[in-house]
């Protein structure tokens, strides 16, 4: 997902990964389940 992202955002368009083909349209927006990432915790030493 992080890398289907990646390649999207820099316009790499890649047969070899699917999602990547995405690229050449004009208008993506992605959306992500924030609740699927789980607890993000901080802590400073």
């Amino acid at each position: 997902m992080r890398l289907s992202s990646l390649m999207i955002s820099k316009r790499f368009v890649d047969s070899s990964c699917p999602m990547s083909l995405l690229a050449d349209h004009p208008n993506v927006q992605f959306n992500f389940l924030r609740s699927g990432l789980g607890n993000v915790s901080t802590e400073m030493h």
